[in-house]
Order: structure tokens, then sequence, then C-alpha cells
């Protein structure tokens, strides 16, 4: 491979020809990271179709049949983007999404023709919904019952669990089922964190404000005490800290503006700052039941 599939950073693709072997043009050598579709007209219907410029058709564009590495890289770099939109990582963790979730074509694990495999959207959008959000909404469930059993109140336990567990992991099944897309449908499969990409705008759900632990920290002074709105609030700030401190762990959150360590801390000090608001109020309502208050 030569420059710039060399540089740091760069993704190498290769391309694959229509029956998923290496297309005839592709170069390859140990620094392929995945592989795409770039097409093969030595096969009839077997380029990439595409809309491209052309001086003598109306309009000035046509669609027509393109091959080459022009082609797969494309391939790539759009599947970035669709994960990238779905989740606040980074982009070594973006990548690892789409290398994991690549189809393996050549010998087992990474190999220089296909590297880590053919691009799969689809099985990178399903990685991100069941072992990102899913797992988190399993994991924040669990800890939270853990802790409404250990530090709170009888009542409201339900409540402090499911909001936990939507909190951090949404309504993760939604995009599996065939529903018709929609913000709606978009917003509730989300990680609350991360709604902000659909309200405010790309790239909110990695800045400082949203990804700490100030929303948490207010509603624990404001509304922690009372019966009616405590377990929500304790509900909340748990699946948010549990967020957090996941996306320090894994990558699957990073900060603009910051590089990876100073982001990993923010996100872990802020996440347990945010457990630490669900323990309080969980304690408080506990408090408050013993005592028979009525807050």
């Amino acid at each position: 491979m030569g420059s710039p599939a060399l540089l740091p950073g760069v993704v190498a693709v290769s391309a694959t020809g229509p029956s998923d072997t290496r297309a005839p043009y592709s170069t390859y050598g140990p620094e392929v990271v995945l592989s795409a579709p770039g097409g093969d007209k030595s096969v009839v219907g077997g380029g990439i179709l595409q809309d491209t410029v052309d001086r003598h058709s109306e309009g000035g564009h046509a669609y027509k049949e393109f091959q080459g590495t022009s082609m797969a890289t494309p391939h790539v770099a759009g599947a970035a983007a669709i994960i990238r939109a779905s989740t606040a990582g980074s982009s070594t963790y973006v990548q690892s999404i789409l290398t994991g979730s690549a189809l393996d074509l050549g010998p087992p694990g990474h190999d220089p023709v296909f590297g880590h495999g053919r691009l799969d959207v689809g099985s990178a959008m399903r990685r991100v919904v069941l072992q990102e959000r899913g797992v988190l909404f399993a994991i924040s469930g669990f800890v939270a019952w853990l802790a409404a059993t250990t530090f709170g109140a009888r009542r409201g336990r339900r409540r402090v669990v499911l909001t936990a567990a939507l909190v951090s992991g949404g309504v993760f099944a939604l995009p599996l089922l065939p529903l018709p897309p929609s913000a709606l449908v978009e917003l509730l499969s989300r990680p609350f964190l991360l709604w902000a990409d659909v309200l405010l705008g790309t790239g909110w759900s990695r800045s400082l404000l949203v990804l700490s632990a100030a929303l948490p920290a207010a509603l624990t002074f404001v509304l922690g005490p009372t019966r009616t709105f405590g377990p929500w609030v304790a509900g909340l700030s748990a699946g948010i800290g549990i967020h957090l401190i996941y996306g320090a762990a894994t990558g699957s959150l990073a900060l603009l503006w910051l590089p990876g360590p100073l982001s990993s801390c923010w996100l872990a000090l802020n996440g347990f700052a945010a457990g630490a608001c669900a323990i309080t109020t969980l304690a408080v309502q506990r408090l408050s039941e013993r005592t028979g208050d009525r807050p």
C-alpha cells in the first residue's frame, strides 16, 4: 500500500467485486483495515452505480457504473458517519465497531487482502444497538436495583430500576422492529445522553455540559427529597452515572476538544458524582419512609 493509506489515523480500504472476492485492480497489504464493494466492470452489471457528471446528458448528470477503490472508500466513510451519528464515541471506537462487525472473507482474523473483513453496515448497527445500548440497559437496571435495595426505600424501586435502564440504554430494541423511520423512534431508541444530538444538533452529545453530573446534581437538590419525583431522580442519576463510567471505560463516549485520557477522567469523575447523587436521593427517600414524613 502507498501514501496516503500509510499515514497515521488513515483507514486503508481494499475493494471487493460482486462475488465478495478481491477486485482485480485493488492493491493490498498488511495496512488494509477493511474492504468494501468497489465493483468489477468485467462482470455484466458488476460496477458501482452512481450519479455522476455527464455533459452529454439532460440535466448534466447521469447514472453510470464505475469501479475502483474510489468506490470502496466512500462506502466505509458513509458507514463511519452512520455509526458516528448513532454514538458519541471516539474515532477509535467507531473504527472498532466497523472492524468488529465486518464479514471475514479471508483467513480467520486480519489478513492483507480484506483487512478485518468486508464492510457490513447492518451488522455494525446491530452491534451498536445490542452490544452497546442493550448492555447498558442491562447493567444499569441491575446496578440500580442493587442500589435501590441497599440504600433506598421500599416504595418506588421499580421506578428507579426502569428509569435507570431507559436513561442509560434507551428503548434499544426499537431500531430492530419494522417501524417507519421517525424522529420519535430515533429519540426513544437512544440513551438519554445522546438526545442532545437530535434535539440541539450534532456534536452537543459530546459537550462538557451534557457529559457531566450537572443535571443529576441539580435534580437531586431540587426534586430528590420529594416522594413523587425522588425515585425518578434517583433512576435518572444512576443511569447517567453508569453511562458515563461505561463510556470512559470503553471509549463509547468522548468529549470534543479534550484528549483521550482527560476525556476519560472527566467522564469517570462525573459518572461517580452522578452515582453519588443517586445514592443520596435513595438514602433521603429511605429516611423519609422511616420517619413518615411527606415531603
